[in-house]
């Protein structure tokens, strides 16, 4: 099983935010505590055209069903919110979809999803995605 790196600090690396990229924000409330980077534009699309195979034809949840909690972000320019539970199953999905993912934009998203989701995880609240 894939494990993520203890060292996350590539992670922050990041050009300024962008249209479409996302600021995670951890706590119940959109004015929790910003993470320090964004999910970005073309790590998003990589993971969801290139690593599952989705189309922009039709909702997420129809393409890949399995994966639920990441089917939620249809749209770069919405923003979403992760209860503390979903954060666990995200979580999970991220860690399922690393294992065989080999975009390396792709992959990188899902080390940030997995971050946010253990950084929400420990603090037991959840998170959300605030689009730019």
């Amino acid at each position: 099983m894939w494990t993520p790196p203890e060292d996350t600090s590539d992670l922050f690396i990041s050009d300024l935010p962008y249209s479409g990229s996302y600021a995670p924000i951890i706590g119940d409330t959109w004015q929790g505590d910003y993470v320090g980077f964004v999910f970005e534009y073309d790590e998003h699309e990589s993971l969801l055209l290139d690593c599952l195979g989705c189309t922009y034809n039709g909702l997420l949840i129809d393409q890949i069903p399995q994966y639920p909690m990441i089917a939620r972000m249809q749209d770069h320019y919405d923003d979403y919110q992760y209860a503390p539970q979903e954060a666990i199953t995200l979580r999970s999905e991220c860690m399922t979809v690393a294992q065989t993912c080999t975009h390396e934009p792709a992959f990188r998203a899902l080390r940030k999803l997995i971050y946010i989701c253990e950084a929400s995880i420990e603090k037991d609240t959840g998170f959300w995605l605030i689009c730019d």
